[in-house]
């Protein structure tokens, strides 16, 4: 530091030297044109390097918002797409099931049906060797047809018709009165 503000005593003979040498030089001042002007203004967002820091951490912020948005957003469709995934799974065993009770239920009908089907089958050879040995018998005798009977006079036709009639009218059973609160009733109790 001494040096620089030339306080050493050792080299004072030089400082002379030094002098002229600074003499010797001649000042020249820069002319318009010769060196770039750079103006920066603090009133600009941006400058020749780009945005100002400030609008740099910003913008930085606003794309980590936007992007943890997005991310939430993708989050949240995979969990309702693995929840619709499940449901289908689910609907699928479900379906799967009911085929196979619908096949198996199937199955036992026609397992039923042709059951039924060897025993008709089975009757109806035996009836068919019982109307051969039916056929092949002799017929019966006829049985003789009985005599009609005496036609009653006019007079005792008349009395039994009434009765008769009368009968009829007795055991005639009653209308269903639906309409009643009695029968409303019994049909409650029941």
């Amino acid at each position: 530091m001494r040096q620089a503000l030339g306080l050493r005593g050792d080299q004072s003979s030089e400082r002379p030297a030094q002098r002229r040498e600074q003499e010797r030089r001649t000042r020249r001042f820069v002319k318009d044109g010769e060196v770039p002007v750079v103006v920066l203004s603090p009133s600009r967002e941006h400058g020749p390097d780009g945005p100002a820091p400030v609008n740099r951490i910003a913008a930085a912020e606003a794309a980590l918002r936007s992007e943890r948005a997005a991310r939430e957003r993708a989050e949240r469709t995979l969990r309702e797409t693995q929840a619709t995934l499940q449901h289908i799974q689910t609907k699928l065993a479900h379906a799967d099931l009911a085929h196979s009770e619908a096949l198996a239920a199937e199955r036992r009908g026609r397992e039923q049906a042709e059951a039924a089907l060897a025993e008709a089958i089975v009757l109806r050879e035996a009836l068919e060797a019982r109307l051969a040995d039916l056929t092949a018998a002799p017929p019966p005798a006829p049985e003789p047809v009985p005599e009609p009977p005496p036609k009653p006079s006019r007079s005792t036709a008349i009395k039994p018709r009434r009765k008769a009639a009368a009968s009829t009218i007795e055991r005639e059973p009653q209308p269903v009165k639906w309409w009643l609160p009695s029968y409303k009733a019994k049909t409650r109790a029941t």
